[in-house]
C-alpha cells in the first residue's frame, strides 16, 4: 500500500508525532508512506520520519499511484479539499474543542468534512458531540473512533528508575499555552505545594502562556522550564516524577497521561468528557473541574501527603494504561487505510476490453 501523508508542521506534538509512528508501522509491513509537508516548516519531525523509513517531501504528484491518503490533524482541511479529487482521504483528526473553535473561525473548510472518504477520532465524544453536525453525510462505517495509545515497557528492558525520585515530584508535559491552563497549575503549586520539589515543566518555552509569565518571574527557583524533550529524555522525566497534573480545558483524548502512568505517576486531570470511561475520579486518578483551582491544590496536596493514595492511584492508572498500546492503535488506523484504499479500487469501473 502506498499512502501519501500530509502534516501541517514538524514541531513535536501529539498530532504531529502519529505521523512518524504511523510511518515505522506501515513500512515495517511492507508499505510505502511519502509524507507532504509546507515548503518553509521545519522541526525533528522530519528526521523522525525518514528515520523511520518515509520519504518527506514539499509537493506531492497527484498522479503518482498512491492508494490513499492521510490527512493529519483538523487543521491540515484544506489538504482534504486538495486530494479528494485525486484519492480517498482518511481524515485523522487528533482536536476536540480546540479543533471545533478553529474551524469555525475557518468555515471555508467546513466543506472538507463531506469530501473526506474516512474520519478517525480518539473518542466517541469528539464524533457524537463536538463534530456531530458535520458528519450528517458519513454513514457509520465511514467514521472510526480509535483511542490513541502509548508505549507498553518491556519487562526484559524495564526504564530506569530515576536516582532522585522521591514521591512527592510534580510534572507537567504538553505545549504550555492557555489552552492547558499552565497558568492554574503554576498559581496552584505556589500556593498549595511549598514543600515539594519545583514543578517540572516539559514542552515549549517560547509558548508559554502570557499570564504564566509573573509567576516565572516571582519565583523562578520554583520552576524547571525544561523545553521540547526527545522520548528517551520525556522518559527519564516520567521515571522521576510520582505526580503528573494536565489541568487543560480541551484534550482529544491525552497521551500524556497513558505514558505517565505507565511509568509509575498518579494522575491529576481535569475533567473532561473525553476522559470519561477511560479515567475515574478517585480510582484511576483525581479529577477537578476546570479552572477550579481549589480541587486541583486539594488533589495535589492529598498526593503530597498521603504516600499509600498516591501508590494506590498510580498502580491504578497504570492498568488502565496497559489496555491501551499504542501498536494496537496503529494497526486499527493502517487497517483503515488498506479498506478504504481496497473500497476505492472495488469501485472504479473496469478498463474497457
Amino acid at each position: 500500500m502506498r499512502v501519501l501523508a500530509t502534516i501541517h508542521e514538524l514541531d513535536v506534538n501529539g498530532a504531529s508525532l502519529a505521523i512518524p509512528e504511523l510511518t515505522a508501522h506501515l513500512t515495517a509491513r511492507g508499505g510505502t508512506l511519502d509524507v507532504l509537508a509546507p515548503e518553509a516548516a521545519t522541526g525533528p519531525i522530519q528526521g523522525l520520519v525518514e528515520g523511520a523509513g518515509g520519504h518527506l517531501i514539499r509537493a506531492a504528484e497527484m498522479n503518482a499511484g498512491y492508494d490513499v491518503a492521510l490527512v493529519n490533524s483538523i487543521l491540515n482541511a484544506r489538504m482534504v479539499l486538495s486530494l479528494a479529487p485525486h484519492m480517498p482521504v482518511v481524515w485523522y483528526i487528533h482536536e476536540a474543542e480546540a479543533g471545533l473553535h478553529w474551524l469555525m473561525n475557518n468555515t471555508e473548510n467546513i466543506a472538507a468534512f463531506q469530501a473526506s472518504t474516512h474520519v478517525i477520532f480518539y473518542h466517541a465524544h469528539c464524533r457524537d458531540a463536538i463534530f456531530a453536525p458535520f458528519l450528517r453525510h458519513h454513514p457509520l462505517h465511514a467514521i472510526s473512533i480509535i483511542p490513541s495509545g502509548a508505549d507498553i515497557p518491556s519487562p526484559d528492558d524495564p526504564a530506569p528508575q530515576a536516582k532522585d525520585k522521591d514521591g512527592r515530584g510534580i510534572l507537567f508535559v504538553g505545549t504550555p499555552y492557555s489552552r492547558k491552563r499552565i497558568t492554574d497549575l503554576m498559581t496552584v503549586f505556589l500556593r498549595f505545594c511549598g514543600d515539594a520539589p519545583p514543578l517540572r515543566i516539559a514542552g515549549d518555552v517560547r509558548a508559554l502562556a502570557e499570564d504564566a509569565h509573573p509567576l516565572a518571574e516571582q519565583a523562578p527557583d520554583r520552576f524547571h522550564f525544561l523545553g521540547v524533550l526527545d522520548w528517551p529524555a520525556l522518559r527519564a522525566e516520567y521515571e522521576r516524577a510520582s505526580i503528573l497534573s494536565l489541568p487543560s480545558h480541551s484534550e482529544s483524548f491525552g497521551r500524556a497521561p497513558m505514558e505517565a502512568a505507565l511509568h509509575g505517576c498518579a494522575l491529576v486531570l481535569s475533567d473532561l468528557p473525553v476522559y470519561r470511561g477511560v479515567w475515574r475520579d478517585g480510582v484511576s486518578a483525581l479529577l477537578h473541574g476546570v479552572g477550579d483551582l481549589p480541587t486541583l491544590g486539594f488533589a495535589l496536596r492529598r498526593l503530597l501527603d498521603h504516600p499509600t493514595d498516591r501508590v494506590r492511584l498510580a498502580e491504578a492508572a497504570r492498568s488502565v494504561a496497559l489496555n491501551y498500546p499504542r501498536n494496537h492503535a496503529l494497526d486499527r488506523v493502517r487497517m483503515v487505510l488498506e479498506r478504504v484504499a481496497q473500497a476505492h479500487k472495488l469501485s472504479r469501473p473496469s478498463p474497457a476490453g
